[in-house]
Parts: C-alpha cells; structure tokens; sequence
C-alpha cells in the first residue's frame, strides 16, 4: 500500500454504518482539485473506523474542505481498476455550517489511541 495524503471537499454527507461508541465504518467521497484540462478533479473514495468514524459522520457534510491522509488501496475487476483511500487522518479545514455543531476540540479528539 502506498500512503497518500490529498486536500479536498467532501462530494456528499459520509455514510456511516454501526451504533455508536462500537466499531463504525464511515465512507464518503473527496473531490481534489486538479490542475489539468482533462478532468475539473480527483475523487477518492475513502473509508475510515471507529471514533474516526463517528467523527466524520457527526461533523462532516458535503462541500467541507478535509485533510486526508491514508493508504491507498487498489482493486481490479476486469478491465476496471478501483481505488479507495484507508483513511488514518481525517482534518477538517474550514468552519462548519451553522446548522452543525463545531466538535468540542478540548474534550474530544476523535484520533486519541
């Protein structure tokens, strides 16, 4: 596995799958700006567990600026090669919208072992 690390915005509200406060898996997509005229961006498709997890569904939401850093997997089926991001860092870079909560950056660190 390759390690990446990409600035993007979110191409929709993540997807979380779990209960609460047990082991969740969050998926959701980043758009990452290239500087080509082939293609406007990038996407990634990213996966990420746990409290991370939690996180990213809680104060996520599409069009927000992340940080991500990860390892970059890759699957073929066919012709078609596929790749998702096993994301280990997710940072959020600009403010939240009003109608979501800014995480208590004091009592709770989403990435604490």
């Amino acid at each position: 596995m390759a390690l990446i690390a990409f600035v993007g915005r979110l191409g929709a509200d993540p997807e979380f799958n779990g209960e609460p406060g047990k082991d969740g898996k969050c998926k959701f997509t980043v758009a990452e700006d290239k500087k080509t005229e082939e293609s406007d961006a990038n996407w990634w498709s990213c996966t990420v567990w746990g409290k991370s997890a939690e996180f990213c569904a809680q104060y996520l939401h599409k069009g927000r600026l992340v940080y991500i850093t990860g390892d970059l997997q890759q699957r073929k089926n066919g012709e078609k090669t596929y790749y998702n991001v096993k994301v280990h860092d997710v940072k959020p870079l600009d403010r939240p919208r009003d109608d979501k909560p800014a995480p208590p950056a004091a009592e709770y660190d989403p990435f604490e072992s």
